[in-house]
């Protein structure tokens, strides 16, 4: 089972996403054989890791129909392990594919779930991700304070855990609907300083967080 998980990660790091599929399949195949001879606990949570996979494919192939059952069938297991952060993960998956969809309004209430999953654990990190899968919906639902309220308790856990990284996105999210809807200023404050954190960390924002500076810049015709 790991050694066909291995070959999927490389296979989809490398781009050759047909033939990653085709190795999380191996892989869940593989499980399924093993479940009919051994009762492992392990088990079980291999199978749900496949179908987590396998519908992770499908949704980069845009195959979003397919992809969805594979995510339920793999929150099923979780449910049935109490593993509870792998659901949170799985709930939060399906959410983003009927965002995708826009199908906002089934979204939302798998993403609230998800969040309070990730509370009962205090898993911080995951709350900071739910919250601005929410803020991001509320503010394109018109909804704007709701979503700078969500990004500003997203930018608290942040620092909280010193996830650097979570701080300077959420400064990056906050910063740009802050300039345009409230305070230019105070928004180019925040713009600049997740340029500055991402800057320190070499990160792969860095370029996004420009081009939001340089946009908002332009509009106001001050360049």
């Amino acid at each position: 089972m790991m050694a066909f998980q291995g070959m999927a990660i490389i296979c989809t790091q490398q781009g050759k996403i047909d033939d990653a599929l085709n190795y999380y399949e191996k892989s869940l195949e593989a499980a399924d054989r093993i479940q009919e001879e051994v009762i492992l606990n392990q088990v079980p949570r291999y199978q749900a890791v496949s179908l987590n996979n396998i519908a992770y494919i499908h949704t980069l192939k845009k195959d979003f129909e397919t992809a969805i059952p594979f995510y339920q069938k793999s929150l099923q297991i979780m449910e049935e392990l109490g593993d509870i952060q792998n659901q949170a993960a799985a709930l939060n998956n399906i959410a983003q594919i009927y965002i995708l969809q826009g199908l906002i309004n089934q979204a939302v209430p798998l993403l609230l779930q998800s969040l309070a999953l990730k509370e009962s654990i205090a898993n911080r990190k995951g709350q900071s991700v739910s919250l601005h899968n929410l803020a991001y919906i509320y503010i394109r639902q018109g909804q704007v304070d709701q979503g700078i309220s969500l990004y500003e308790k997203a930018l608290k856990l942040s620092q909280e855990i010193n996830d650097a990284e979570g701080q300077g996105y959420s400064l990056m999210m906050l910063g740009e609907i802050v300039a345009i809807k409230r305070s230019f200023s105070d928004g180019m404050i925040y713009l600049h300083e997740a340029l500055n954190i991402f800057q320190e960390l070499k990160s792969p924002h860095i370029k996004k967080v420009q081009k939001i500076i340089y946009d908002l810049y332009s509009s106001m015709n001050m360049l």
